[in-house]
């Protein structure tokens, strides 16, 4: 492929520094090679602020995901070898040797040629976004979703009808409040053809919950709901309603249910073949990123790494940190990662989720929540 008038451009502008470092072996030449890297380091930061104003990346996402490559050798172009080649010489070669024999003028000259090749690069590229068509969300095998401290109401839900559930009705919703476990249903509801197991991410707040946080008129629709099935009522309210939420999905699926609870404790819900297994796993914290991290590595385990294209994370509930977790693990693996859109209802699970496409450049808007969340409790 021939040259275009930038590339033209680009090997000009780094070749005039590059002949006056040549240009003789008097003591005057580093004086002339810090002047000219000075006049192109001036003329590439102008180019910069162009072509930044066309470019959806900045220049931080820039240099961490495609010029990197050229520092590692990934050229794939005759301009990108010879970068390949210059910033090889200059990190390797000139700037350690001017910074040894103690030539400041050099040493100056070196370091603008250096940020003056990464900003011209950046000017050429232009770097965008990868435009791509929204992939198809698969259904997979494993489901892991986080979930948030269950204040929906055991009338609305455990007395729905299942194709309500399914289809997020608004008969479920009380004016502007939303069920919350409606996602959980709707997501289970889109992989079931596939799905083996679920893996619920559950915080400290969450798995202590107390009764006295419902009214006594849900804990009695909850306890008679569970007695009139035949199952024992926990002495745990968190255990209480979610079990009841089972039982619910259980009776609507037509599938049972295997559950792993928290504390180690096996229990079967509901009848018909096809065993859906639920892990209830404890992330601790959801305001800690790094616990709630360690907490999906040691539920999956191996499970990442040898069935990771079977993997789905829901990241619709709990709080942003442990979204933002499930999305750096759903990068790392090259899992799938879904959103269920809360706001739309009365509709088949298929148009409420879709597939959220994570890539590197996603990593800065992750930061940028990670960083939210720590100046909140500044």
């Amino acid at each position: 492929m021939g040259l275009g008038r930038k590339d033209v451009a680009l090997i000009v502008f780094l070749l005039l520094p590059l002949t006056s470092f040549y240009l003789s072996n008097t003591s005057s030449v580093g004086h002339l090679f810090l002047m000219s890297s000075a006049g192109v380091f001036i003329v590439s930061v102008l180019l910069y602020f162009e072509a930044r104003k066309k470019a959806d990346i900045g220049l931080e996402a820039f240099l961490s995901t495609q010029f990197i490559g050229l520092v590692l050798g990934q050229v794939e172009s005759l301009v990108g070898l010879i970068l390949f080649v210059l910033l090889a010489a200059v990190l390797t070669a000139w700037l350690p040797d001017s910074v040894v024999e103690g030539r400041l003028a050099a040493t100056m000259g070196t370091i603008l040629y250096t940020i003056s090749i990464v900003l011209l690069t950046y000017w050429v590229v232009e770097p965008k976004q990868k435009a791509s068509r929204r992939k198809k969300l698969k259904k997979t095998k494993y489901l892991v979703s986080a979930l948030s401290i269950p204040n929906w109401d055991p009338d609305k839900v455990l007395g729905g009808d299942c194709e309500d559930l399914r289809k997020n009705s608004a008969k479920l919703n009380n004016e502007s409040k939303m069920q919350n476990i409606v996602p959980l249903f709707q997501a289970v509801s889109y992989h079931l053809p596939r799905l083996d197991k679920v893996f619920l991410l559950v915080s400290k707040s969450v798995i202590n919950l107390k009764w006295e946080r419902l009214k006594p008129v849900e804990r009695e629709f909850i306890e008679n709901y569970l007695m009139v099935k035949g199952v024992v009522v926990p002495e745990s309210a968190f255990k209480a309603k979610m079990k009841a939420f089972l039982l619910k999905l259980s009776e609507c699926t037509g599938r049972p249910i295997l559950i792993r609870w928290h504390d180690g404790q096996r229990e079967s819900l509901g009848t018909g073949t096809e065993v859906l297994e639920f892990e209830v796993v404890p992330a601790g914290d959801f305001d800690d990123i790094e616990e709630c991290r360690r907490a999906i590595k040691k539920a999956l385990g191996e499970l990442l790494e040898r069935e990771g294209g079977e993997i789905t994370f829901d990241i619709t509930s709990g709080k942003s940190l442990v979204s933002v977790a499930m999305a750096i693990e759903a990068i790392r693996e090259e899992c799938q990662a879904e959103y269920v859109k809360q706001g739309i209802q009365d509709v088949e699970p298929e148009e409420s989720l879709y597939r959220v496409d994570l890539d590197v450049y996603s990593v800065r808007d992750l930061l940028n929540e990670v960083a939210k969340s720590l100046n909140r409790k500044l």
